[in-house]
């Protein structure tokens, strides 16, 4: 009888032992397909977004962030693209910026989430909010051009002196001031 149960208990042993490598086997090849499925849709939300299919490619971005809410770059992309919906821009804006604030949330060392919150700020005419997130992502890359630029412009608007010295850096670094009206104002104040 000793021999009987001791024998069972062994093949039930090896055969849990199986078991569980068979389901931690399985569970590693599901996780890999579930990210494989993840990143594909993403990446599909990204070629209608560069396609300029904006609704769905949000519909794609959320998706992605709905199966992973850790998926940062699909925030960054679907506030990218509502950037680009027709409609009430304001409310669309807050939106976008809401998602580029979990990015950031996300990602706090990407200059990139920064600078396009900023923008929005900006647009919103949120000048303060628009000064600290140009100051956050040229403290992440100093040789950021376009936030340089950007937060020129803003020091303008508040009437700080540093406007010229931030148009002016954002000129060295190969940044080129298309509005004739800013041009013209840093040509009669900076120079």
């Amino acid at each position: 009888m000793k021999k009987r149960n001791l024998f069972f208990s062994r093949l039930f042993s090896t055969v849990f032992v199986s078991a569980g490598i068979m389901i931690s086997h399985a569970s590693k090849i599901n996780a890999e397909s579930f990210q494989d499925k993840v990143n594909n849709l993403f990446f599909g939300g990204y070629q209608k977004l560069e396609n300029g299919n904006f609704k769905s490619a949000i519909a794609d971005f959320t998706e992605v962030i709905e199966l992973d809410p850790g998926y940062a770059r699909a925030y960054f992309e679907r506030a990218y693209a509502t950037t680009y919906l027709k409609g009430n821009s304001k409310k669309l804006t807050q939106k976008a910026n809401a998602d580029y604030s979990k990015f950031i949330e996300l990602k706090p060392y990407d200059p990139n989430g920064y600078f396009n919150r900023g923008l929005g700020r900006s647009f919103l005419k949120d000048d303060i909010g628009a000064l600290q997130d140009f100051n956050r992502a040229i403290e992440l890359d100093s040789r950021y051009d376009a936030a340089y630029y950007f937060r020129g412009y803003t020091k303008n608007l508040l009437n700080d002196d540093g406007a010229c010295k931030d148009f002016l850096q954002s000129l060295s670094l190969g940044f080129q001031i298309t509005d004739r009206k800013v041009n013209r104002w840093v040509e009669k104040n900076c120079y």
